[in-house]
C-alpha cells in the first residue's frame, strides 16, 4: 500500500500535471499546423505532368490527305495578295457594301482588282480540306505581309512551342475567311447588277465553302464563325432573289439549294425538317483537358491536386497579371480547389447536358433545360465555387447563347433552302404554290420548321409574292407582319430592353438594305 503523499508532494504532482496538460494543448496543434504545412507544401510544389501533345494529335489527321485537297496553301496566297493590295488607309473597304450604298464605288473598283485573288478563294473554298496545322505561331509569310502593308518592320517571331497550350494556338485564318466571304458579297452584288448568274452562283458556293472549311478546326468559335459566316450568304440569297428574280436559270438555282442543303456540318435531316447544325463540343472540351494537365498533378489513376503552377497559370489568363496578390490567390486556389477527378467530372457533367440539351429542337426541350449559364454564373459570382473550379468558371463558355445560335441559323438555312425551291417551282410552273406542302417531294425532301413550335414556317401567297416567317419572339402569329425592328424579332434569345417585340420574323423575301441618310 501506497504511503500518502503530503501536501507539497501533492501539490507538486497536480503542477506537474497541469504542465504536461498545458504543453500537450501547445504541441498538438504545433503538430496538426506542421502536418498541415507539410501536406500543403505537398500540394503546393507538386508538378503538373503534361503527358498528351492535343496539338500534334490534331495535326496527324492532315498527314494522310494528299497536298492537291487542302485548300490552305492557295488561301494563304490569297492572303497575302489581298493584304498587299489593301489600302493601309482606308480600313472601311473591309467591309461589306451594297449598291448605292457607302463605299459601293470604291468597294467595287478594289473588287475589280482583286479578281484574279477572288478566283484563288473560289477554287481553295471547292477544296474538301483547309489543311492548316495547330499551332502558336503566326505563319511568316502572312506576318510579313502585313508588315510591309501597314509600314511597320517585320520582326520574326520566335519558334513556336512543340507542345502548345491549346488556348494559345492561333487561329488567323478566321478573321481572313470572313473577310474573303464579305469580298464575295461585294462581288455578288456586282454580278447581279449586271445579270450574271453565273459568277453570283459561284460566289454563293465558295462562301458557303469557306463556311466549311472555317468550321474543321473544330474550336468553338470556328465553328461561330463558320455560322456567321453562312448566315451572311443566307441573308444575301433572299436579298438577290428578292431583287433580282431573273438572276438564275433552273440550272443554277437546282445547284445553289445543293450548296445550302451540304453546307457545313450538318447532321442526318430528322424525320421532320430539312437540316441541322451538329455543335462538336470536342475540341472545347479539348481546351479543358489541357489545362488540367497543365494545372494538375497526376497519380496516374485519374486524379491529382492543383499545384502552385497551375494555379498561377490560372490567375495570368485569368487577369493578365503576376502580382503578389495573384501569388497569394494562387497559393490559395491550389489548396481550396477540387480534385483533378472532381473537377473533370463537374465539367464533363456540365458539357454532356448541354450536348443533351443542344441536339434537341428547341421546341423538344423541357423548360429550363438549357439554362446552364446562370449555373456556371453562380459558381463565378460566389467564393466558393471560384476556389473549388477554378478551371471551369475560367474556360466555360456561353452555353446557351451557343445553342440559340445553331437553332437559329438551322431555321435560317432551311429557310433558304425553301425560298430557292419556291424559285425552282416558279420556273416551272410561272406562279409560286398554294402551299408549302406542294413543294414536296419534287422540290423538298421535307418542310423548313418554325424554331418556336416546330410547325411547318409560315407561309403567305401575297400580290407581291410569297412570304417565309416564324412567329418570332413573341410567340404568336400576326400573319406576316414584320417586327418595327426586325432585329427584335428573332425568336428563342432573351433580352429585358427589347422594344417592338410585336410581330413576325421574316426570313423571306428580304429588302435591300437601306442606305442612310447623310447628315
Amino acid at each position: 500500500m501506497a504511503e500518502p503523499m503530503d501536501a507539497s508532494t501533492w501539490n507538486a504532482a497536480r503542477r506537474l500535471r497541469r504542465r504536461r496538460g498545458c504543453l500537450l494543448l501547445v504541441v498538438l496543434p504545433l503538430g496538426v499546423v506542421s502536418i498541415m504545412f507539410a501536406w500543403a507544401g505537398l500540394r503546393l510544389f507538386d508538378k503538373p505532368t503534361v503527358s498528351r501533345n492535343f496539338t500534334a494529335e490534331f495535326n496527324a489527321r492532315f498527314e494522310s490527305i494528299p497536298d492537291d485537297q487542302k485548300a490552305w496553301p492557295l488561301l494563304k496566297q490569297a492572303i497575302i495578295e489581298r493584304v498587299a493590295a489593301q489600302p493601309a488607309d482606308d480600313l472601311r473597304l473591309n467591309w461589306p457594301t451594297y449598291p448605292g450604298g457607302p463605299m459601293w464605288a470604291e468597294s467595287a473598283a478594289h473588287l475589280d482588282q482583286l479578281q484574279p485573288t477572288l478566283e484563288k478563294v473560289r477554287q481553295a473554298a471547292a477544296k474538301p480540306y483547309l489543311g492548316r496545322e495547330l499551332s502558336d505561331r503566326i505563319d511568316p509569310e502572312i506576318a510579313k505581309a502585313e508588315a510591309k502593308a501597314y509600314g511597320r518592320p517585320y520582326v520574326p517571331d520566335p519558334p513556336g512551342d512543340e507542345n502548345p497550350m491549346m488556348i494559345d494556338v492561333l487561329l488567323p485564318d478566321l478573321s481572313y475567311m470572313r473577310r474573303f466571304a464579305q469580298d464575295l458579297s461585294v462581288d455578288t452584288y456586282m454580278a447581279a447588277e449586271v445579270g450574271q448568274g453565273e459568277r453570283a452562283m459561284r460566289n454563293f458556293e465558295a462562301t458557303l465553302g469557306l463556311a466549311h472549311l472555317t468550321g474543321e478546326s473544330e474550336t468553338l468559335i470556328g465553328q461561330l464563325v463558320q455560322i456567321a459566316i453562312e448566315g451572311l450568304a443566307e441573308r444575301q440569297l433572299a436579298q438577290v432573289l428578292s431583287n433580282y428574280p431573273n438572276l438564275f436559270n433552273i440550272d443554277q438555282l437546282a445547284r445553289l439549294q445543293h450548296a445550302f442543303m451540304s453546307v457545313g456540318r450538318p447532321a442526318p435531316a430528322p424525320p421532320e425538317g430539312l437540316t441541322r447544325y451538329d455543335l462538336n463540343m470536342t475540341m472545347e472540351r479539348t481546351f479543358f483537358y489541357d489545362m488540367v494537365q497543365r494545372s494538375f498533378s497526376d497519380d496516374g489513376h485519374g486524379n491529382g491536386h492543383m499545384t502552385l503552377e497551375g494555379a498561377r497559370l490560372f490567375n495570368l489568363i485569368n487577369s493578365n497579371s503576376d502580382s503578389h496578390g495573384d501569388n497569394f490567390a494562387g497559393v490559395a486556389a491550389a489548396l481550396l480547389s477540387a480534385s483533378r477527378k472532381e473537377t473533370v467530372q463537374k465539367y464533363d457533367d456540365l458539357m454532356s447536358r448541354f450536348e443533351d440539351a443542344a441536339a434537341k429542337r428547341p421546341w423538344q426541350r423541357r423548360p429550363g433545360e438549357l439554362l446552364l449559364d446562370s449555373e456556371i454564373e453562380e459558381l463565378r459570382t460566389s467564393r466558393f465555387g471560384q476556389a473549388r473550379y477554378p478551371l471551369i468558371t475560367l474556360l466555360m463558355p456561353a452555353l446557351e447563347r451557343v445553342a440559340l445560335t445553331k437553332d437559329l441559323a438551322d431555321a435560317r438555312r432551311d429557310a433558304a433552302i425553301a425560298s430557292i425551291a419556291l424559285a425552282r417551282y416558279f420556273a416551272d410552273h410561272q406562279h409560286y404554290p398554294a402551299t408549302l406542302a406542294d413543294l414536296l417531294t419534287d422540290y423538298l425532301p421535307a418542310l423548313p420548321l418554325d424554331p418556336v413550335d416546330g410547325q411547318p414556317l409560315r407561309y403567305l401567297l401575297t400580290p407581291t409574292g410569297p412570304v417565309l416567317y416564324s412567329l418570332g419572339f413573341d410567340e404568336d402569329d400576326d400573319q406576316g407582319r414584320p417586327s418595327a425592328d426586325p432585329d427584335h424579332a428573332q425568336p428563342l434569345t432573351r433580352s429585358d430592353s427589347r422594344t417592338d417585340t410585336d410581330g413576325d420574323w421574316i426570313l423571306y423575301p428580304a429588302d435591300m438594305p437601306t442606305p442612310e441618310p447623310e447628315e
